[in-house]
């Protein structure tokens, strides 16, 4: 198993570990170079989760950024 560096489709590096033959490691990395990190995957669900609450009209949600952030989840959830 090899850990790699690459750089994520948002423009973050990542350390990937992969194993395999060599065209195997070469279709993975480039899979994983397909995709976003999971900071932006989460930042990009919680200003979509943000839009839907402004369209319904919701009112602003108070507590911590951590509760704040698990509330947006549940109410996309709830409105989806």
């Amino acid at each position: 198993m090899a850990n790699y560096t690459i750089v994520r489709a948002c423009g973050h590096k990542a350390q990937v570990k992969v194993r395999g033959a060599t065209p195997t490691k070469e279709r993975t990395l480039d899979r994983e170079r397909q995709h976003i990190c999971r900071r932006c995957a989460i930042e990009k669900q919680r200003s979509e989760a943000e839009i839907a609450a402004e369209a319904e009209e919701l009112p602003a949600l108070i507590g911590t950024p951590k509760q704040i952030a698990w509330a947006i989840t549940i109410r996309h959830k709830a409105l989806a």
